[in-house]
């Protein structure tokens, strides 16, 4: 039985044609198949994967200062988030090495570092953090490590500085009851209504005014919310 070619235009090759080659040399197909398999399945084994796992984090203003006149209302004000540095803090050696030992990281600080990213979507208060490991686990636990550990440093920071306000506080509410004292001392000798003894009690009016004000700001900074973010 013979195969007739004369229908095939000159300088092509017909379906029929090429199946009857391929099939007079199937063990070479054979093999080229089995070697890419092989090969294939090589590169699966030697080839390292990456996983990619992100966390975002909200980041809150933190309490930074008082403000207000002497003998008005006073407040804590708070200072604006600076994206950039919040970026970088994140990264840091500090926040790092917290997070080696969540993790139990072997590595050196700089690897850890290398695996992760940080990215802050344009004008928003918001941090991107993504970890890249071997495995799915190893990225999710190393993000979420990140995020917590940051977030840890920016609770401690706030935490501080409310403290720092407190005592702050403590000293002019101090000055004040001192300066009270130095007042009335003044009323004690001076006759009523004179004008040493008016200006006294003016001064001392005022100085209860700012101390009733300071202690109330103080109450209020105790039941601040101090979360450096979520």
């Amino acid at each position: 039985m013979s195969t007739d070619y004369s229908a095939a235009p000159e300088g092509t090759v017909s379906l029929t044609h090429a199946l009857s080659v391929l099939a007079r040399r199937w063990k070479v197909v054979a093999l080229c198949a089995a070697l890419g398999l092989v090969l294939s399945y090589a590169a699966f084994l030697v080839v390292p994967r990456s996983y990619d796992a992100t966390s975002q984090v909200q980041v809150n203003p933190l309490p930074v200062a008082i403000t207000g006149t002497a003998n008005g209302s006073q407040t804590v004000s708070v200072k604006d988030v600076s994206m950039p540095t919040e970026v970088g803090l994140v990264t840091s050696n500090q926040v790092a090495g917290a997070v080696a030992k969540n993790i139990g990281w072997t590595g050196t600080l700089d690897d850890l570092v290398s695996a992760t990213s940080v990215q802050n979507p344009t004008d928003s208060l918001l941090l991107d953090i993504t970890f890249t490991a071997g495995s799915a686990d190893e990225a999710s636990s190393g993000a979420n490590a990140f995020a917590q550990s940051y977030l840890a440093q920016r609770n401690a920071t706030a935490k501080g500085q409310a403290a720092v306000l407190q005592k702050e506080i403590d000293g002019e509410v101090k000055d004040l009851t001192d300066a009270v004292a130095g007042y009335n001392a003044i009323l004690g000798k001076e006759p009523a209504g004179s004008p040493a003894a008016t200006t006294a009690a003016q001064q001392r009016n005022a100085a209860l005014a700012q101390i009733d004000s300071l202690t109330q700001l103080k109450r209020k900074i105790s039941l601040l919310d101090l979360s450096g973010g979520t």
